[in-house]
């Protein structure tokens, strides 16, 4: 089922991507009160997540809080195969963006959470499809997003995660002292999971997940 739909129109500089912002939040199926725009800027990675986590504190919490995540984190924890695939994961993602593990670091500290809630809602789809477990009750064609190409008009995409999230979600524009950007965030988690753009790019993706076909 469509839970949110955004479009975007090909050229779409900073500024009216500002203005479209207003006009997006307002088309969430069923959603109790518009999207809100959090927004960030600072001279590190660390500053702008510290305060992307003070905004957003709440519906960061919330979502931590939710089954889906408890189950992960319960699988990471207290699992053996699944502490092993997420400390290497840990490992060689910290190792390939060491600024991006500091702007992880700023939006625990802002939220007030332990860093690996962090670590856990942004590795979400690599630790949902190893654990093989469909905790969002869903599965099959049915467990991930879709797009829409239409030329060079516009792009669309829908949000199809599960029902836990949708009331949490947020948009966020983030200033550094070398670029802009602007997306649509999962609670806790870094722009690039869902929608996100900026002057010279859009950019959007799915999570499929391997089917398990033997023992």
């Amino acid at each position: 089922k469509l839970q949110f739909l955004y479009l975007i129109g090909a050229p779409a500089p900073m500024a009216r991507c500002r203005a479209l912002l207003a006009c997006v939040a307002a088309i969430v199926a069923g959603a109790s009160e518009a999207v809100p725009v959090f927004r960030a800027a600072g001279a590190t990675y660390y500053e702008v997540g510290e305060a992307i986590g003070r905004q957003a504190r709440g519906r960061i919490g919330a979502w931590l809080s939710s089954e889906e995540m408890q189950g992960l984190r319960n699988f990471t924890t207290n699992t053996s195969a699944g502490a092993a695939y997420y400390a290497a994961l840990k490992d060689v993602n910290a190792a390939a963006f060491p600024e991006y593990v500091e702007e992880m670091r700023g939006l625990a500290d802002g939220a007030g959470v332990a860093l690996d809630w962090i670590w856990t809602a942004n590795l979400i789809s690599e630790l949902e499809g190893f654990h093989q477990l469909d905790i969002r009750g869903r599965g099959g064609a049915d467990g991930h997003c879709s797009d829409m190409h239409v030329g060079n008009v516009a792009h669309g995409h829908n949000e199809d995660w599960s029902d836990a999230v949708r009331e949490l979600w947020y948009f966020v524009e983030i200033a550094l002292p070398d670029h802009t950007c602007t997306g649509f965030a999962y609670p806790g988690v870094l722009l690039g999971f869902a929608a996100l753009w900026g002057e010279r790019v859009y950019a959007t993706q799915n999570s499929l997940y391997p089917k398990k076909v033997g023992a």
